[in-house]
């Protein structure tokens, strides 16, 4: 008896150009369909899903001879429940094969190290917060306006996307928790960095107070970052 292989099971795709939550979006449709995601361009990639021309992995990707597809292409995939020709849908011309998928899956997004550190609220930091939660504020703004440089073009506001980008995290590592009664979807699913302060949590098992201690979290780096000057 045949069984029919998942609609996007030959596909290893990359992501660019795109931020959370709509990143995680696509790539939940894609995985769901069967593809393998990668973070970066690597050799068995097949196609990189983006939004616009011009980004690091695109260039990468014309030399692979990658597909360069158009976001709506995985969710037309989606919504026909099938592969459809990536012809009608191509961002780049395709110069040349794509590498075959080697059907391996491998965690590419390392954790950063977390930082000891709580919310606390105190009269010694600029803002209403301490001096440790300020410093984990302006490292992950750091990392984020890092991660934005091989994403977004640069006539974007990468400080203000890191800023949506930083509390995006927080929301929906809150409705992960309130869905699952954990926090390993937003671990398997949140592409980005991953604010110090989150870190700290999925360290310890959940409890009955996990989504009270992400919003205080939320709530001191969204005060950080409203008196926050760029850096």
């Amino acid at each position: 008896r045949n069984v029919a292989m998942p609609a996007l099971s030959e596909v290893v795709f990359a992501l660019s150009g795109l931020v959370n939550p709509e990143r995680a979006e696509l790539r939940r449709l894609a995985c769901a369909m069967g593809a393998q995601y990668r973070q970066d361009v690597t050799g068995d990639t097949t196609h990189v899903v983006c939004k616009f021309d011009g980004t690091p992995k695109i260039a990468q990707a014309k030399q692979q001879g990658c597909f360069i597809v158009r976001t709506d292409w995985i969710q037309a995939c989606h919504h026909e429940q099938k592969r459809l020709l990536e012809d009608d849908f191509l961002l780049c011309d395709r110069d040349s094969t794509p590498a075959a998928s080697k059907r391996s899956r491998t965690d590419l997004q390392p954790h950063a190290k977390a930082v000891d550190s709580s919310p606390r609220h105190t009269s010694g930091g600029h803002g209403g917060v301490d001096q440790a939660t300020e410093k984990m504020v302006a490292d992950d703004m750091k990392h984020f306006r890092d991660y934005l440089e091989s994403q977004v073009k640069d006539n974007q506001d990468k400080e203000t996307i890191a800023r949506k980008g930083l509390l995006e995290a927080f929301v929906y590592a809150k409705e992960c928790h309130e869905q699952h009664g954990g926090l390993k979807s937003f671990q398997d699913e949140w592409i980005g960095p991953i604010p110090q302060a989150l870190q700290n949590l999925l360290k310890d098992p959940p409890t009955t107070v996990t989504v009270a201690k992400i919003m205080q979290y939320h709530d001191a780096y969204e005060y950080a970052l409203s008196n926050r000057t760029n850096t």
